[in-house]
């Protein structure tokens, strides 16, 4: 590795480090004002407490492939449907779910992020790049209207809480941008 790349990689992650100690900073001492993260269900959301569970977070469930829409040359939106059309994704914020297709006569198993939002009913929406050596995203990219996936979940990652903080800091990274993307109207 060069001189110039090894300054370039201590850069950023000194970069990532202040970000992180700027985020911590403002979320202990930041200014005193409340920030307040208020949604207004939308109709179908409001029938949602109602409605069972699509999902379970112990038992893969079927799920068939209802619509693809192209997002972009090598991403698309893949809008799988609910076998009860007034089931919901009972997700929260910041949840995922796992997906486990056989491929070549494996059991492959990947985890995701929905775009739904929480208490969507009738169906489950994700954005799913095309990697060429990824054996999951290759899998879905090659799925059909009417093909079917299992998928378990949702399992947490961060128990959100409106409210809890005055003020908020995000940092996004990993793999894909899904995690950051939100339908919520803030």
């Amino acid at each position: 590795m060069s001189a110039a790349a090894r300054a370039s990689r201590k850069w950023i992650w000194v970069g990532t480090g202040l970000a992180v100690a700027g985020a911590a900073y403002l979320l202990k001492f930041g200014p005193g004002q409340k920030m307040v993260l208020e949604t207004k269900p939308s109709g179908d959301q409001s029938k949602a407490a109602a409605a069972p569970d699509a999902l379970d977070p112990n038992a893969f469930r079927k799920f068939k492939l209802a619509d693809i829409k192209k997002y972009n040359h090598n991403t698309n939106v893949f809008t799988f449907a609910f076998d009860d059309p007034k089931a919901k994704y009972n997700g929260k914020t910041a949840s995922c779910v796992v997906f486990k297709a056989d491929v070549n006569g494996k059991d492959e198993i990947r985890p995701y992020t929905p775009i739904s939002r929480p208490n969507t009913i009738g169906q489950l929406e994700f954005v799913i790049k095309n990697y060429p050596q990824g054996v999951m995203s290759k899998h879905v990219h090659e799925m059909k209207k009417g093909d079917s996936i299992e998928i378990k979940g949702p399992i947490p990652k961060y128990p959100y809480e409106p409210n809890k903080f005055q003020q908020l800091g995000l940092i996004a990274g990993g793999t894909g941008i899904t995690p950051m993307a939100s339908r919520h109207q803030i």
